[in-house]
C-alpha cells in the first residue's frame, strides 16, 4: 500500500517535470524590435532581432501591420536551435503621410508560439522641404526687414501639414500681417511726433 501510494506520487511528479520541460523548451522564441520607427526618404529600413533559443528547428512566419508597403530582407523561413535571424523591414516611403505617426504592429509565429510586438511608426518630412525651410529662415535671419513676414509665411507654407494645421498657419499669418502693419503704424507716429517738434 505505501509503495503503490509512492510510486503514484513518484509518476505525478515525473509528469509535471516532464510538462514543464516540455513547456519550458518549446516557448522559446525571443523577438528584439525598435519601439518607435521614423522613416525618412533617406532612411526608410529598421531591423527586428529573432532568436529561437530552443534546441528544436522552427519554421518563422513574420507579419507586419503598417500603412505602406513594404519588403522583408534576410527573412528566412526556418530558424535552427540557438540561432537568430536579423531581418530588415525596407518601407515604401509616402511623403503624403509626412509629420503623422501610426501605431502598428509585427507578429513573429511558428508552431506553437506567437509573440506580437506594437510600435510606432513616424513618416519624416522629405528633405527637399526640410532644406527650403532652413534657406528660408537663414534668409531671414541675414536681411531682417518688414518683408520677413512674407517670407516666414512662405516657408511655412512649404511645409507638410495636416488639415488640423491650416487654421493654425492662418492665425501665423494673420499675427504676422498684424505685427507689420503695427510696425509700421508706430513708425509713423513717431515721425509725426519728430516733426511736430514733440
Amino acid at each position: 500500500m505505501i509503495v503503490t501510494e509512492l510510486s503514484e506520487k513518484v509518476n505525478l511528479i515525473l509528469v509535471a517535470l516532464f510538462t514543464l520541460l516540455l513547456f519550458t523548451s518549446s516557448f522559446a522564441l525571443v523577438v528584439r524590435a525598435p519601439n518607435e520607427v521614423i522613416v525618412s526618404s533617406k532612411n526608410n529600413s529598421f531591423d527586428i532581432y529573432i532568436y529561437n533559443d530552443s534546441e528544436k528547428i522552427k519554421n518563422v512566419s513574420l507579419k507586419l501591420n503598417l500603412p505602406v508597403e513594404y519588403t522583408l530582407k534576410n527573412m528566412p523561413s526556418v530558424i535552427g536551435g540557438k540561432n537568430s535571424a536579423n531581418v530588415t523591414v525596407a518601407v515604401d516611403y509616402d511623403e503624403k503621410l509626412a509629420m503623422q505617426k501610426y501605431a502598428c504592429s509585427l507578429e513573429v509565429e511558428t508552431e506553437n508560439e506567437k509573440i506580437k510586438h506594437e510600435f510606432t511608426l513616424k513618416f519624416a518630412p522629405a528633405e527637399e522641404k526640410v532644406k527650403v525651410v532652413v534657406v528660408e529662415v537663414e534668409k531671414e535671419a541675414e536681411e531682417k526687414s518688414e518683408n520677413n513676414a512674407l517670407k516666414t509665411a512662405t516657408a511655412m507654407l512649404t511645409m507638410p501639414l495636416n488639415m488640423d494645421s491650416y487654421e493654425l498657419l492662418v492665425d501665423i499669418i494673420l499675427a504676422l500681417i498684424a505685427a507689420v502693419l503695427l510696425i509700421a503704424f508706430i513708425s509713423r507716429y513717431v515721425k509725426r511726433l519728430h516733426s511736430m517738434g514733440v
